[in-house]
């Protein structure tokens, strides 16, 4: 019962934070990109494929899409960091049909926490698709014997 009452507050925390455009672009990750396979929340988990210009650009413009969601200021110190992981690592593990059935207040702060865990890490796996495709460009030393 402890844990609901928890579990509610942290919900409340998050997801209070969030004006009514925020609810809708969230809502938006929800629905099917461009009639494809994906949802677009689907879309921004994909992994980053080969290192290569095209995946880093393609990741780009997962991260692009990410900050178009123009989340609160602070949204990600509301609450503990280990919470907010909690409840990203959870969310992750849901499919777009499965958040949408969410009670409102817990839908919106996953979403939250997919969000705000999603920038992160699709920054760094921009940072190391990049370092790869640099280091792959490389001439290799002539080994000497």
């Amino acid at each position: 019962m402890l844990l609901l009452l928890v579990n509610g507050r942290i919900y409340n925390t998050l997801a209070g934070s969030l004006d009514d455009g925020h609810r809708e672009r969230l809502d938006g990750l929800l629905d099917r990109k461009d009639d494809g396979p994906h949802t677009w929340l689907g879309w921004l988990r994909l992994p980053p494929g080969k290192p290569n210009s095209r995946h880093v650009l393609a990741h780009i413009d997962r991260l692009e899409k990410l900050r178009a969601l123009r989340l609160p200021n602070g949204v990600e110190r509301l609450v503990h960091q280990n919470l907010l992981l909690k409840i990203a690592r959870e969310g992750a593990q849901m499919t777009a049909a499965d958040l949408a059935k969410f009670e409102t207040q817990r839908r919106y702060a996953t979403m939250v926490a997919l969000v705000v865990e999603a920038i992160a890490t699709v920054t760094d796996e921009i940072i190391g698709l990049h370092d790869l495709v640099i280091i792959r460009s490389l001439p290799t030393p002539q080994h000497r014997s």
